[in-house]
């Protein structure tokens, strides 16, 4: 793989490249062996260099969000693996919240409660990234991602940008057009729609009732 990290390192200088790194240190069960090529994208465009050098060079790649939902194998991962754990800004403007497929939707969810906005108060308790939701239509305590989405930015496998409608997503149970089509969710491109309360519960309602799924979750 030294001669496809030079090849990757020279079409992206700035990437985060780390060679046959532990995978253990990035799941939820801290086991697993390594990764040939560990790649750590902070841009958008990072990410659209890797994934359209791996279609070029058919170099097998696997994307990794928060580990949460993973176990990987003693032997590894071969080829290429994509953290998208740096792709993790998160920011309002007026209802509508904006987060990198690599934010928690934890953090989303807390940022979302701080800004006394609601919609995503059953996303405190999921322990994934927002690429993650996205790509399996993640969901609890009688809510899931696509009742929040209001559009999505992906990569196809060529590295090609896709713009998503909330009803392009075809979410079903645990299911969505990005898992079926293997479409890649990429940074500061999926915007949540956290509606106002329309009733006049407080604000401090609102604390309580995240507080409580997450005490329970």
């Amino acid at each position: 793989m030294e001669n496809i990290a030079k090849k990757l390192n020279e079409s992206a200088p700035e990437l985060l490249i780390k060679k046959n790194e532990s995978l253990a240190k990035y799941t939820y069960t801290k086991t697993g062996g390594n990764a040939d090529l560990f790649v750590m994208p902070k841009t958008t465009e990072e990410v659209q260099s890797v994934v359209q050098f791996c279609s070029e060079e058919s170099v097998p790649l696997t994307i990794l969000g928060n580990g949460s939902n993973l176990i990987v194998k003693d032997g590894g991962i071969r080829g290429i693996v994509l953290y998208l754990d740096l792709l993790n800004t998160v920011y309002r403007e007026d209802t509508m919240i904006y987060a990198g497929s690599g934010a928690k939707l934890i953090d989303v969810s807390r940022f979302a409660r701080d800004e006394s906005l609601t919609g995503l108060e059953f996303a405190c308790g999921i322990p994934g990234s927002v690429g993650g939701a996205l790509y399996m239509n993640a969901g609890a305590y009688g809510g899931e991602i696509s009742d929040c989405l209001h559009k999505a930015t992906v990569l196809t496998t060529k590295g090609e940008l896709l713009h998503l409608e909330r009803a392009d997503l075809a979410a079903k149970y645990r299911h969505s057009t990005v898992a079926e089509k293997k479409l890649y969710c990429s940074r500061s491109s999926v915007s949540i729609r956290a509606f106002r309360k329309t009733t006049h519960r407080s604000k401090d309602g609102r604390t309580d009732r995240s507080t409580r799924i997450e005490t329970t979750a």
